[in-house]
């Protein structure tokens, strides 16, 4: 009897667990580069994303690319790196970092909760194609750094391919022109560089 009890007692964890990190993932494939594209005062913005570890694993950078004798270059402006807890935003202008410990602010499409619903109040308005893949059209309202700000966002498995921002400061785009599903992450892209640490503004969403 007692065997029996050890037994379904380890099957019950085995199943928790198995349902826990299905409900944690992000994305629904194991790894993912994205590449985005949007204009900021008429200068043209390439941000990559990577995700690895079904989306556990996260970091973008946005580049100015230019050209100089001929050559096509880029210049590193910002960085937000997602990794075993702590949300750390780079400025590679100024090399400093801001950092925190939370992430509740980022929302999992994939596991969208009643509380999360309410809070951002999202709504669902469409279907839509973005960059060949499949997309559902999310709206949001919610405030960043004190300012009412209203997204909406194209999301294909759990990533987000074109996002649409609206506020009295700034109404902006940033779309998708690249996917990469599946394939190798070089770990070094979720490496903090060695910058100093200022404090951490008003939170920002995701």
């Amino acid at each position: 009897m007692r065997r029996i009890i050890i037994i379904v007692l380890f099957t019950f964890i085995i199943t928790a667990t198995a349902i826990a990190q299905e409900n944690s993932r992000r994305i629904e494939m194991k790894s993912a580069i994205i590449t985005m594209s949007s204009e900021l005062m008429e200068q043209t913005l390439i941000t990559k994303k990577y995700l690895d570890n079904y989306g556990l694993k996260f970091a973008q950078f946005t580049v100015i690319p230019y050209f100089e004798d001929g050559e096509r270059k880029e210049t590193l402006m910002m960085g937000r790196i997602r990794n075993e807890g702590t949300d750390t935003t780079v400025d590679y202008i100024n090399k400093v970092l801001t950092a925190q410990k939370d992430e509740s602010d980022v929302i999992n499409f994939l596991n969208l909760t009643e509380e999360t619903i309410r809070k951002y109040k999202i709504k669902k308005l469409g279907e839509e194609d973005v960059c060949g893949k499949p997309c559902v059209i999310y709206s949001m309202s919610y405030k960043s750094q004190g300012v009412n700000t209203k997204d909406q966002v194209w999301v294909w498995k759990g990533i987000t391919l074109k996002r649409r921002v609206t506020s009295f400061a700034q109404d902006r785009e940033v779309v998708a022109v690249d996917i990469q599903e599946d394939v190798p992450i070089d770990s070094s892209v979720f490496v903090v560089p060695d910058y100093p640490l200022k404090s951490w503004p008003d939170k920002a969403k995701n």
